[in-house]
C-alpha cells in the first residue's frame, strides 16, 4: 500500500525534476555555482528515489536488500552535505586559511555521521538514530551561522536569499525528530533549491552583474511601463549620469580599478535615491535613474546630493581615482512619444553638463587621476 509520505516523496521528486529542467535551460546555471547546484539537485533526486525504493516499498521481503539500500542512504546523505557546503562556499570570498578551518570542521561532522547506525523494525521500517538527526540539524545550523558570520563576503543582492534558504533543511531536519521514520530533510532541501533558483534567476535577469544596479533589459521594461502610466496622468522623471574621464581612469589604473569605480558610483547613486526608484547601468560608464518625482526643484536637490556624496567619496578615498559625474535629467512629457526620443533628450542635457565639466576640469586634469 502506498503511504501518504510516499506520495509526498513523489511530489518532491516531480519538483526536483522541474527544477533540473528549468536550471538546464538557463545561462545562470552554467557558472561553477550553477553546476554545483545542478549536482545537488541530481544527488537529492537520486536519494529520494532510493528512499522510496528501499525504505517505503513493502514488496521487498529480503531485508538484506533493504539494508544495502539504506546503507547507501546513510553514507550518501553526508556527502550531500559536503556538496551543499561547497556550493555555499562558492558564494564567499574567504581566504584559504579560514576555508580550511571550516572544511575540517564540516568533514569531521560528516565522518561522525557516517559511523552512526540506523535500525530496522520487524516490518522493515527504517528508524534513524536521534543523534544522527541532531547532528544533521547542527550541520544545517552551522551553514546558517557560517553565512551570517561572513555575510559581508556575499554579494548584497544574494545575501538574504542564501541565508533564508538554509532555514528550510534545518527546520525540516528537526521535524524528523518527531516523525523518525520519515525523511523530511529532503523536503527542506528541495524548498531551499526552489528559493535559490527562483530568486537567483530573477536577480540575474534584472541585475547588472558588475555593479548590482538594474540592468539595461529591465530598465527598458520599466521605462516603457512608466511611459504608459504617464499617459494616464502619472508623471515621472529620468536622470542620465556619466563618469567623466572614465577611459583615462581605465588606461591609467587598469580595468580592475575601473570596475571598482563603477561599483562605487553605483553604490553612491543607490544611496542617493529612494528604494522605489530604479537605478540602472545604461551601458559602459553611463547610468540611468527613473523616479516618480516630477518637481524640478527637488530633482535639482537630488543632483546636488549626488555631487555632495561624490565629493565626500573623493575626500575619504584620496588614493583612489577622483570621480566626477556629468548629470542630466528630464521630466517626461508626452511630446517625446517614444522611450528612445526621451532618452536622447536626457542625453543632450547630460552632454551639455559634460562639456561644462570638461572645460573646467581640463586645467586640473591631474587631480582626477591623483
Amino acid at each position: 500500500m502506498i503511504t501518504n509520505w510516499v506520495v509526498i516523496d513523489i511530489y518532491t521528486i516531480i519538483i526536483l525534476i522541474c527544477l533540473l529542467w528549468f536550471s538546464h535551460k538557463k545561462e545562470v546555471m552554467s557558472s561553477m555555482r550553477g553546476k554545483f547546484l545542478n549536482i545537488l539537485l541530481e544527488m537529492t533526486l537520486f536519494m529520494l528515489f532510493s528512499d522510496i525504493l528501499f525504505r517505503y516499498s513493502g514488496s521487498f521481503s529480503n531485508s538484506i536488500l533493504i539494508k544495502i539500500g539504506n546503507t547507501f542512504l546513510n553514507i550518501g546523505g553526508p556527502f550531500l552535505l559536503i556538496l551543499l557546503y561547497r556550493y555555499i562556499d562558492g558564494w564567499l570570498t574567504l581566504d584559504a586559511a579560514r576555508t580550511r578551518v571550516w572544511s575540517s570542521l564540516i568533514l569531521t561532522i560528516v565522518l561522525i555521521n557516517i559511523t552512526l547506525v540506523f535500525t530496522l523494525d520487524a516490518a522493515n521500517i527504517l528508524y534513524y538514530s536521534e543523534i544522527m538527526i541532531i547532528i544533521k540539524a547542527i550541520f544545517y545550523g552551522l551553514f546558517i551561522l557560517y553565512l551570517i558570520k561572513y555575510r559581508s563576503e556575499i554579494k548584497k543582492s544574494y545575501k538574504n536569499t542564501l541565508i533564508s534558504s538554509m532555514f528550510f533543511p534545518f527546520i525540516f531536519t528537526l521535524i524528523q525528530l518527531g516523525v523518525n521514520n520519515i525523511q523530511t530533510e529532503y523536503i527542506g532541501l528541495t524548498l531551499a533549491y526552489l528559493i535559490l533558483i527562483i530568486n537567483i534567476q530573477r536577480k540575474d535577469m534584472s541585475e547588472d552583474a558588475l555593479t548590482g544596479a538594474t540592468n539595461r533589459r529591465m530598465l527598458n521594461i520599466e521605462l516603457e511601463d512608466r511611459i504608459e502610466l504617464a499617459k494616464t496622468g502619472r508623471p515621472f522623471s529620468a536622470f542620465m549620469i556619466d563618469i567623466d574621464y572614465f577611459k583615462k581612469i581605465n588606461d591609467t589604473y587598469g580595468h580592475d580599478v575601473g570596475d571598482k569605480v563603477l561599483r562605487d558610483v553605483s553604490n553612491i547613486l543607490q544611496s542617493s535615491f529612494r528604494k522605489e526608484d530604479v537605478v540602472a547601468r545604461y551601458g559602459g560608464d553611463e547610468f540611468c535613474v527613473l523616479t516618480d518625482i516630477s518637481d524640478e526643484e527637488i530633482l535639482n536637490k537630488i543632483k546636488d546630493r549626488i555631487n555632495e556624496r561624490v565629493s565626500h567619496y573623493n575626500q575619504t578615498n584620496p588614493k583612489s581615482p577622483q570621480i566626477n559625474l556629468s548629470i542630466g535629467f528630464k521630466i517626461y512629457d508626452n511630446k517625446y512619444l517614444t522611450s528612445t526620443n526621451f532618452i536622447h533628450a536626457i542625453d543632450e542635457t547630460m552632454y551639455r553638463q559634460k562639456e561644462k565639466n570638461h572645460s573646467f576640469l581640463k586645467e586640473n586634469a591631474s587631480t582626477i587621476l591623483a
